[in-house]
């Protein structure tokens, strides 16, 4: 996106997608290997099943719409994503229609069905559209919406900045949606019955639950982005993104289940290969966030874009940074 290639983005938004779907079905122990599929049965056992020569995307996608259904998944969104340190997203869906896991995870994984999407991807991926359609200028709006994305990987001490949004967004949905909710008197009324409830069942205090749903707070705009259904490269991206928190959330939770596996270190060594963390300098991986926090706070460069991108060493430098989202593992798994 920061190279004003379009298609580019929809090609890498997709496998992006792709591989985080294959990574969160692997940790349910679902093996995807290209027309040798497999998985384990609870004793250790590998077995195969109907599905085991089935191509990489078409049983990527109808494994993903299975598991979006059942419990681990709902249990992965709604439990294990916390917005306060004694709040998580799960505690607001008996008051919250629109908090419901398999709806947002089928949404959020749209690009990997074998519709529309994916002829867009094949068109992206393997098709020359500069050719036919004429050469498009980059936008500013590019630009924010790299930016904005960093704000959403702020860490908080209990998550990222993500899950937080994506409270505000579902519950300004709420808010917002008349059938629901019908009237500014009835929204403050909806607000507090939703801060009584939440007070009651998780002890946390009333003014950290008036702060955090502060009527004036707005939600981040990618979450529009992510759950329209437009093909747009930002859509995709943003899919993509949240499809990436999600499967750091897995082996998260299993690192910090066994903080002696050796799997901590190979990270530290992997975060290390990419240059993403100094073992010789003294900070922890999580320290690492210090050197990307200004990102989301950049102003946009001025015209052209990209070429002002990389017009001065610092540009150059943030310019860098802007696009190693990889960099989020180090501040977001337990090290």
């Amino acid at each position: 996106m920061l190279n004003n290639a379009p298609a580019q983005v929809i090609h890498f938004a997709y496998y992006a997608e792709l591989r985080a779907a294959i990574s969160l079905l692997s940790s349910h122990g679902i093996r995807i290997s290209n027309g040798d599929n497999s998985y384990l049965e609870r004793s250790g056992a590998s077995k195969v099943s109907s599905w085991r020569t089935m191509r990489t995307h078409t049983v990527v996608w109808k494994l993903w719409e299975a598991w979006a259904k059942t419990p681990a998944a709902e249990a992965l969104l709604l439990d294990q994503l916390k917005i306060l340190p004694s709040v998580t997203i799960g505690d607001l869906k008996a008051s919250v229609g629109r908090v419901a896991a398999n709806p947002t995870l089928t949404r959020w994984a749209l690009d990997l069905s074998m519709g529309s999407e994916h002829d867009a991807r094949n068109k992206a991926s393997y098709e020359t559209p500069t050719a036919r359609t004429p050469l498009q200028p980059m936008r500013a709006a590019d630009f924010e919406f790299v930016r904005d994305l960093w704000a959403l990987a702020e860490p908080n001490g209990h998550g990222l900045r993500f899950e937080q949004e994506l409270v505000r967004y579902l519950v300004n949905a709420e808010l917002n949606d008349d059938t629901v909710v019908a009237g500014e008197a009835a929204r403050t009324a909806w607000l507090r019955r939703l801060i009584d409830d939440l007070e009651k069942s998780t002890g946390t205090p009333r003014a950290t639950l008036e702060s955090f749903f502060d009527g004036e707070s707005s939600s981040s705009p990618i979450f529009q982005l992510a759950f329209s259904p437009d093909l747009n490269p930002s859509n995709m991206v943003a899919r993509a993104f949240f499809l990436l928190r999600l499967a750091t959330l897995m082996p998260n939770g299993a690192l910090t289940s066994y903080p002696a596996t050796p799997a901590k270190e190979w990270l530290k060594d992997w975060l290390e290969h990419v240059g993403l963390f100094d073992p010789t300098d003294g900070e922890r991986p999580e320290d690492k966030w210090m050197d990307f926090e200004h990102l989301s706070q950049l102003p946009v460069p001025p015209m052209p874009l990209p070429a002002q991108l990389t017009a001065t060493p610092s540009r150059s430098t943030d310019t860098h940074l802007l696009a190693r989202a990889d960099a989020m593992l180090a501040w977001s798994t337990s090290l």
